[in-house]
């Protein structure tokens, strides 16, 4: 059997082999769970990101919004200060409709979670946004180092943290509205048109 098409003549597409096609060194793998989501949330926080900042972003924005409407889990402090210090990303870049997903999302948790009932006497974001901003490469790197299984509150965060808020405390809604609020208070509106 002879093949009569010119060198160099593309085949049809339904000749074309079916092989899946790998990720590219330009595009990663999706995030695999929340501790990749979160760990390359600390690698853009840190100025070293290995994907693109806005996929990062959407992916936070996403799971804050997911946990508003479906109550928060383990790990909603975590992807709240993620989303403050990407927010900064965001915001120094200028990229503004980022900053009002990102504000939008935090409005979204703030109203969520800020008259929740709790027996606590002070949250972690009770205080000035050095308060919160602090602890952020901290809490990001106990649960992106978490290994499979691992309980995400991890062995490290089981006394109270230096300023003696214990874990309870962090993971209470009304910490995670106060940490929404930080994001609202440190990642100004943008003005102007796109």
């Amino acid at each position: 059997m002879t093949d009569d098409r010119a060198e160099g003549t593309p085949l049809p597409p339904s000749a074309e082999p079916d092989f899946p096609r790998a990720a590219t060194a330009t595009e990663p793998p999706p995030f695999s769970d929340l501790r990749d989501l979160v760990g390359e949330a600390l690698n853009l926080i840190e100025g070293y990101p290995y994907r693109d900042p806005r996929e990062t972003i959407l992916g936070l924005t996403a799971r804050v919004s997911e946990d508003a409407l479906l109550g928060p889990g383990p790990e909603s402090v975590e992807v709240l200060l993620s989303l403050l210090g990407t927010g900064v990303w965001a915001d120094l870049n200028d990229d503004r409709a980022l900053v009002r997903r990102i504000r939008a999302t935090a409005e979204e948790a703030e109203r969520a979670w800020a008259d929740a009932d709790c027996d606590h006497a002070s949250h972690p974001a009770d205080g000035e946004h050095g308060d919160v901003t602090s602890f952020i490469p901290q809490r990001l790197e106990q649960l992106a180092g978490a290994g499979p299984g691992d309980d995400l509150a991890g062995e490290t965060d089981a006394e109270p943290d230096a300023e003696g808020h214990t874990p309870e405390e962090w993971r209470c809604p009304r910490t995670l509205a106060g940490v929404a609020r930080h994001v609202l208070d440190v990642v100004p509106a943008p003005s102007g048109a796109d």
